[in-house]
């Protein structure tokens, strides 16, 4: 099944290396340090080894190639094993499976399936049960054999487990097991989100109740703001009409100011370039002056430098003077003292070379004697050499004849064991053999055991698997059903409080409803309530209710007309918007042939004006094709509400298609209304509706979707309580099955564990059996090679005897000439040594000699080069004496020529002085003239400048009033996506608007002044209207509170500058 592995950068493997596994191998050998155990780890770490212990390294990235003396290290590791997967192995469609993992030196690592990367999981699950995993029985490691048969029952319980292909299946249990707990802790948090969800839903429908508020009053703002806008934009363009005109009164005068500057600035010009003139012409005074006196001070001070240079060599020259004598004195005692070391010198020279003469002489003799003794020595050692290596011989054939008869007596004792060995050999064989057949019975019998109790485990596993299977059925199912609930709930209190908000009905409806409500008083406690509350209707025929009914779904059912026709003629009705009313039909004859009743829209509507002649029998087109039947069979049938239904729809007809109510309404149907399936409307006068109703005015469709979820919901009740007792008895028998289970896996572990010791036993029977057999081979084969060597050695031991006699006789006679030899020598190396001690002598002598000439010729070496020194010496002094004689009187001729020029630079000075005090004088009248100019000049400057500043001020006011217009028409834009040209141009005033309501105001007042009406009837009257007008102000309020609790929804600020704008208007 493996097919090769490919290493590169890992271990010692730097280069990219391939090992191919065919049919067969099933080990790695090689001597030490070859890399086998470096395979194995790159088999290993493949695989998922986490271990950096196990790879023999400290860190993971020890298994980078770290690089040598001549190679540089690699970035990263890479290993891959190919797997031949014909045979379906391994749970892949691939014929061949490629196993990888890279690691780079950062720490980064992947692992790669077939060139692809995946998870470590991933490559652990493919694997596990094959027996290929990182600890599994595959690899077995030095001692991997010996812990096993020495562990315990569950250590190789596991063994056997990932041999018999069931670990993968426990991991699996686990990580369902794992799963299984996340998922109820998902539930567990859905189920709080749930409740804090809830929790918030009346927080979110009050808040939309205030958001309809809200828009209210935006659009009152709205008005507000435009009619604002435009009178402040009539205001700022009035004043800034007359800023203008301030403006151009001062730009004026402005400009005959700057008329009168100009003039005064021309004469000031031509002053100041007449003063410029003087200027540049007493400058010029001023800078030859200003040269005269740096000329005549630098004269001053190298006067000054000059007779301080002279002191200076003057002193110099008295120096050089007394330093020449004492110089010439030292001189003359260095020479006297060279020649008295040189006569020295010589005599020292001359007993030198008579001693070194008598040294070279000793020397000659001693050399000569010496290479006499040599010639002696070495004829000495020659024989002294050879009776050594006879000697050597000789111990070496004593110690060979020693060691072979110790060989032969051990040689002789082997034998006599290996014999008695082989016998004992013999008799343990036929024992071994014995047990290994009673262990073979014993190992049949246990695995017949492990097979019955394994098929009783798989019936229960079978039997737990379908209870589980049912109990997850089960567990989804309830899951399902709760979502469903809380998903029903969550809708039915979104309809509820929009039926508790009566979405969907006017205002004018919701006022009367309200009324009839809380008032016992006529016409109120006639109204019954509206047609929508009346009828009826299946969910899925509400769409098409609602189409067939329109506006009369509003309409308002009363029993009678009378007391309602009485109130209406006495006009105190105040009702918002259009409000249609309509009698309740108690038999067919009641049945009009139009629909009767009331609209209220400002005044009363005369009864004459509605038909109460009995209805005559309605068009029956049910025959005609394409119709499906008459509308008011969409209500469900009782009798007051399909007599109420048959009047309000008996013109009405569900059809199939637009065509068939196009071509009916063109035809027999011309008085009718047709409704089609797809809810199109055509009216009598033969108009088209179209399109979907809006979600909240459905009413028929909310009523009837709330009525089928609370009855979904009271059937998911009664699932619910059904599943959760099902699911309980599951429970119960899967509690039951476990503890089969259990007695079984115990059954089971012990009769494996019997078969594995079983198994352990014939095993090591075997490997006895096999271990005899080999040793009795060897011993027989080793007794044989020892009788062979015995006889050997025996042979051996008599031709080394002959050998050392001969040697013996040889080293003799050697001995007694040595000893004549070195006699001779003893002589020779006395007369030696006497030459030696005189050379000894002389040497001392001559070195006394040598070490008194060195120091005799260091001592006039340095008086030669002092007196060269000091002669050096007095020449530099006589030179250095005659040139400070020549610089003193180069100086004193300098002193002499400065003098003379300064005394001329003194008189040009004068001159230029007096020529500068007359150009000053002209210079002053001409500054006299032009201040008394600049003078006039400032005043006119100063009045420019006022009248700059004021004309500044009203450009900053007209530029502030045309900023809060741009601003205005911006916000405008911004807010209402309309310019302030077409507010203004559509004539929007708050103050008309305030003028016009509060001259309404006033005729309602004088109105409400002259009416009188009956006492009872105007006191309940005004106790509604004071109730209304309560939660009318009420709602207000509270409108305004949640306007200053969000800043988001209404501008507070904007809110008060436009009512300052509007009364500054």
């Amino acid at each position: 099944m493996l097919k090769s592995l490919e290493l590169f950068g890992f271990k010692s493997f730097a280069d990219r290396t391939i090992f191919e596994f065919s049919d067969g191998i099933t080990c790695v050998v090689g001597p030490n340090g070859s890399g086998k155990s470096n395979v194995v780890d790159g088999i290993k770490w493949v695989l998922g080894d986490q271990s950096p212990k196990s790879l023999r390294g400290k860190d993971m990235t020890d298994v980078i190639f770290n690089g040598s003396a001549g190679r540089k290290a690699n970035a990263y590791a890479e290993a891959t094993l190919t797997f031949n997967n014909r045979e379906g192995f391994l749970d892949i469609d691939a014929e061949e499976v490629h196993i990888g993992r890279r690691l780079w030196k950062n720490g980064d690592s992947e692992y790669l399936l077939n060139r692809n990367p995946v998870r470590l999981k991933d490559i652990r699950d493919l694997f596990m049960g094959t027996g290929a995993a990182t600890s599994a029985y595959s690899i077995i490691e030095q001692g991997r054999v010996d812990q096993i048969l020495q562990a315990n029952a569950a250590t190789r319980r596991v063994v056997f487990e990932e041999a018999a292909g069931i670990s993968r299946y426990k991991s699996r249990k686990v990580d369902a097991e794992r799963k299984l707990e996340r998922v109820g802790q998902n539930i567990q948090r859905l189920t709080d989100i749930v409740d804090e969800v809830e929790a918030q839903l009346n927080s979110t429908r009050s808040q939309a109740s205030k958001a309809a508020k809200y828009r209210e009053v935006s659009t009152e703002l709205r008005k507000l703001w435009m009619g604002m806008a435009a009178d402040d934009w009539r205001h700022l363009t009035s004043q800034q009409a007359s800023l203008k005109d301030k403006i151009g009164q001062y730009q004026q005068r402005i400009e005959e100011l700057n008329a009168d500057y100009q003039t005064y600035e021309e004469k000031l010009a031509a002053i100041d370039a007449e003063v410029s003139e003087f200027d540049d012409q007493l400058r010029s005074v001023e800078k030859k002056l200003s040269s005269h006196r740096e000329g005549i001070a630098g004269n001053q001070t190298a006067i000054e430098h000059q007779l301080e240079r002279k002191q200076e060599f003057e002193t110099e020259i008295i120096r050089l003077r007394k330093q020449r004598i004492l110089m010439a004195r030292r001189t003359a005692e260095i020479q006297k003292d060279l020649e008295a070391v040189t006569q020295e010198k010589r005599k020292s020279e001359t007993g030198f070379q008579e001693q070194r003469e008598k040294l070279e002489e000793t020397r000659a003799r001693i050399t000569a004697m010496t290479a006499e003794v040599d010639a002696a020595s070495e004829q000495i050692q020659q024989k002294q050499q050879q009776v050594h290596e006879l000697n050597k011989t000789s111990l070496t054939l004593d110690n060979s004849v020693f060691s072979m008869r110790t060989q032969l007596e051990t040689y002789s004792n082997s034998i006599d064991k290996a014999n008695e060995k082989r016998q004992q050999l013999e008799s343990k064989v036929n024992d071994a053999q014995a047990v290994v057949e009673a262990c073979e019975v014993r190992f049949r019998s246990a695995g017949k055991r492990v097979a019955e109790f394994a098929q009783s485990l798989s019936d229960v596993d079978e039997q737990q698997q379908m209870l589980l299977s049912e109990q997850d059925q089960k567990t989804q199912q309830l899951s399902d059903l709760r979502e469903r609930r809380s998903a029903y709930q969550a809708r039915k209190s979104v309809l509820e409080d929009l039926e508790r908000r009566q979405e969907g009905i006017s205002i004018g409806v919701k006022d009367i409803l309200n009324r009839a409500q809380t008032s016992q008083y006529s016409p109120w406690n006639t109204i019954i309530g509206s047609v929508a509350d009346l009828l009826d209707v299946d969910l899925e025929q509400a769409a098409l209710l609602e189409v067939a009914l329109g506006i009369r779904s509003q309409l308002l059912v009363i029993s009678e007309f009378e007391p309602l026709y009485e109130f209406l003629k006495e006009g105190k009705y105040s009702i918002s918007g259009r409000v249609g009313f309509i009698t309740r039909p108690t038999s067919q004859t009641d049945l009009p042939a139009t629909i009767q009743g009331f609209t209220l829209e400002g005044q009363a509507a005369d009864p004459a004006d509605f038909s109460t002649e009995p209805c005559s029998e309605p068009l029956d087109l049910s025959t005609e094709r394409g119709v499906i039947y008459r509308a008011d069979r969409l209500v469900k049938p009782t009798l007051e509400n399909q007599l109420l239904a048959k009047m309000l729809l008996a013109d009405t007809w569900i059809v199939d298609s637009l065509e068939t109510a196009v071509k009916l309404s063109r035809g027999v149907g011309k008085k009718c209304r047709f409704v089609t399936m797809q809810g199109e409307l055509v009216e009598e006068n033969q108009s088209i509706f179209v399109g979907a109703i809006g979600g909240e005015s459905a009413i028929f469709t909310r009523r009837s979707e709330l009525r089928k979820l609370k009855n979904d919901l009271i059937r998911i009740d009664r699932t619910l309580n059904d599943n959760e007792t099902a699911l309980e008895k599951l429970d119960a028998l899967l509690s039951t099955v476990d503890e089969e289970r259990s007695v079984c896996q115990s059954q089971m572990q012990e009769a494996s564990e019997a078969l594995s010791i079983e198994k352990a036993a014939k095993v090591a029977a075997e490997q006895k059996l096999e271990q005899w057999n080999e040793e009795w081979t060897t011993v027989k084969n080793d007794l044989l090679d020892l009788e062979r060597h015995a006889q050997k050695l025996r042979d051996e031991i008599e031709t080394v005897l002959t050998e050392k006699q001969e040697t013996e006789e040889r080293l003799q006679s050697l001995n007694a000439l040595i000893q004549e030899d070195e006699s001779v020598l003893l002589n020779k190396q006395c007369e030696v040594q006497e030459l030696k001690e005189q050379q000894n002598a002389r040497k001392l002598e001559l070195a006394t000699h040598e070490e008194r000439l060195a120091g005799l010729n260091q001592r006039c070496d340095r008086l030669k080069l002092e007196f060269e020194q000091r002669q050096q010496q007095q020449e530099e002094s006589n030179r250095r004496y005659e040139l400070s004689l020549e610089k003193n009187s180069q100086i004193k001729l300098h002193i002499l020529n400065t003098r003379a020029l300064l005394d001329e630079q003194y008189l040009k000075q004068e001159n230029l002085l007096a020529s500068a005090a007359s150009v000053s004088a002209i210079r002053d009248e001409k500054r006299q003239f032009k201040k008394q100019l600049s003078s006039e000049e400032a005043a006119l400057r100063k009045e420019r400048r006022e009248l700059s500043e004021q004309k500044h001020e009203e450009e900053f006011k007209t530029r502030d009033i045309d900023h809060q217009i741009t601003t205005l028409a911006e916000r405008i834009e911004e807010e209402y996506q309309l310019t302030l040209e077409e507010i203004v141009a559509s004539g929007e005033s708050v103050l008309k608007q305030h003028l016009e309501e509060q001259a309404q105001y006033e005729s309602e007042a004088e109105t409400e002044t002259e009416s009188v009406s009956e006492e009872e009837f105007a006191s309940a009257e005004e106790t509604a209207e004071d109730v209304e007008l309560s939660d009318s102000a009420a709602e207000q309020d509270e409108v305004l509170s949640e306007e200053e609790a969000e800043p988001e929804l209404v501008d507070i600020e904007l809110v008060e500058e436009d009512v300052e704008s509007a009364d500054i208007g």
